[in-house]
């Protein structure tokens, strides 16, 4: 015996809310990985091995690449659970309105005809509309290969800098000295 549509609805929308969890959590491995991969990357730049830190800014470009799949995927799953539950709620309509045309069936009225076409009409425009917000969307998100090498350039580059920036310079560490010095000789002098 073959399940009512409400239930093949909650059925299908207890599969997507574990399919969109399942990818909201790979989206986050996502960015944890890029970042571990960012702290490799300051390693061997520390070591001053290049090569193996474009081949890691080339995995943190791929990593980047996976969670926006992951993103795309579970927008997309969030808007296939919203379309299942417009359907839900009209399917609920459409058994309302037997029951109501089942009461109403002495009245003739095109008024109801009208609204019912008038509704489909309305149903139709939204479903265009929203493919074409789909379309704009698929259109948007699909990465530009040429830009993958120059993200990469600016990882690698990015990191650099900040390694510059936490590495004391010469003068900081003579005047560290200088007043190291200039401390022990206080203590000298005290004595």
């Amino acid at each position: 015996m073959g399940q009512s549509v409400s239930e093949q609805i909650r059925h299908e929308q207890r599969v997507l809310d574990v399919s969109i969890s399942n990818l909201d959590r790979h989206r986050k491995r996502s960015r944890l990985d890029e970042k571990r991969l960012k702290q490799e990357i300051r390693v061997a730049l520390a070591k001053n091995d290049m090569a193996t830190a474009k081949i890691l800014a080339r995995d943190v470009n791929q990593v980047r690449h996976f969670a926006q799949r992951y993103a795309t995927g579970e927008s997309q799953l969030r808007q296939l659970s919203n379309q299942l539950h417009s359907i839900a709620t009209a399917d609920q309509l459409t058994s309302t309105m037997k029951e109501a045309s089942r009461i109403m069936a002495s009245f003739k009225t095109p008024k109801i005809q009208k609204t019912a076409l008038e509704f489909a009409k309305q149903t139709t425009q939204m479903d265009l509309k929203q493919e074409m917000i789909d379309e704009a969307l698929d259109m948007s998100l699909q990465p530009k290969e040429d830009d993958e090498a120059e993200q990469e350039e600016e990882i690698v580059n990015r990191i650099v800098d900040e390694i510059r920036l936490e590495m004391p310079t010469p003068a900081t560490r003579r005047r560290g000295a200088a007043s190291a010095a200039s401390a022990l000789a206080e203590v000298v002098e005290d004595d």
